[in-house]
């Protein structure tokens, strides 16, 4: 059999973490001899990785996982090996370089390099115009999520264009249908509410302030409206601050993290992604599978080229409370029987693993 490498940080629960599991999976199912490798051996994740997949746990630091992946690619000698986030691709590009071999590697970015610069802490982020550019050159192909992903590496990171591929995220797969009619011990998910439903990290990028904002507008208009919101972050306490101090303790929950969000998503009446920016916008994706109405910000990059520029959803401006709050009204009042799976379906793991196999050619 192929061998296929995966590197990641960790199984935390990233949307970037369970792609990457996700194409593990399947590349396993296609019969492909899969080694995934982590840096650090933490995260609630961990136990959505198949058994057919090798799992292999450095728990040490980014040196040690270079001369790791040097020495892998020396010794395996795989078809690839994929990487994603910041410091996984740079440390497989370096370890390349270390290794002799001309094994290919592919880069996953999944995030506009220039909005992770302005929202990241640390030192990271100051070494994104660097890294990019110069350690792209050991890159046979960086897939980035979307055509606003590529253009911004293009245009302010000063790499290739032709190193680029655009790629979507491996958002949809079949066994969302399955996760989704697990039952939901919850009460405002019955015919006498309207439960918006929202899911993320809490913190800046996701905006989720915005969304409670408009969700007071929207719940002044109809009390029988509901908002949770699915995720774990440090913006928690703020968060909730702001929900107390708008008078919705009792119509609003951060309900906090969720191995499966899909049980809780599928029985909502609209979905609503509200961030000031995205690679791409996965849930978007799992949403427009359940049939769930999509409302979702048309921020730098993804959700209007998965939405079609609001053919199968609607899009409103980042940071405006008051036409989201418009746009969620006009979802739950329309109550579209709309089959946005046909939408969700271009977004397919398998279309995705396809893809690497032709890039490996």
């Amino acid at each position: 059999m192929s061998k296929i490498g995966l590197y990641l940080v960790s199984y935390s629960g990233g949307g970037a973490e369970r792609e990457m599991i996700y194409l593990a999976n399947r590349f396993a199912e296609m019969e492909y001899d899969v080694d995934l490798i982590v840096h650090r051996d933490s995260g609630p994740l961990k136990s959505l990785v198949s058994k057919q997949v090798n799992t292999i746990i450095i728990d040490n630091n980014y040196i040690s996982d270079l001369f790791f992946l040097a020495s892998y690619m020396r010794r395996e000698r795989p078809l690839f090996v994929l990487s994603t986030l910041h410091m996984p691709n740079w440390t497989l590009a370096i370890a390349k370089t270390f290794s002799g071999t001309s094994t290919k590697i592919f880069w996953r970015v999944v995030i506009s390099l220039s909005n992770s610069k302005k929202d990241g802490k640390g030192v990271v982020p100051k070494l994104l115009n660097l890294c990019y550019p110069l350690l792209s050159r050991n890159v046979n192909k960086i897939t980035c999520v979307s055509e606003g992903v590529a253009k911004d590496m293009s245009d302010n990171f000063a790499v290739s264009k032709q190193k680029l591929n655009v790629m979507y995220n491996p958002a949809y797969t079949e066994g969302i249908h399955e996760l989704s009619e697990e039952h939901v011990e919850h009460p405002w998910f019955d015919d006498q509410y309207n439960t918006i439903v929202s899911l993320g990290r809490l913190s800046t990028q996701k905006d989720f302030g915005t969304l409670i904002k408009a969700f007071k507008m929207v719940y002044d208009a109809d009390s029988a409206s509901r908002l949770l919101i699915l995720g774990e972050g440090g913006l928690r306490g703020q968060l909730q601050e702001l929900v107390d101090s708008l008078g919705l303790t009792d119509v609003v929950s951060l309900h906090g993290f969720e191995l499966n969000p899909y049980k809780y998503l599928a029985k909502g009446d609209v979905f609503v992604l509200s961030s000031i920016f995205e690679g791409f916008g996965n849930v978007i994706v799992e949403a427009l599978a359940l049939n769930v109405p999509v409302v979702s910000t048309d921020c730098p990059s993804g959700p209007s080229e998965i939405l079609n520029n609001g053919e199968w959803g609607e899009l409103v401006p980042p940071g405006d409370y008051e036409k989201m709050a418009t746009a969620i009204t006009q979802t739950l009042t329309s109550k579209k029987g709309t089959n946005t799976l046909v939408r969700a379906k271009d977004f397919s793991v398998q279309t995705v693993v396809n893809k690497y196999i032709e890039l490996s050619k």
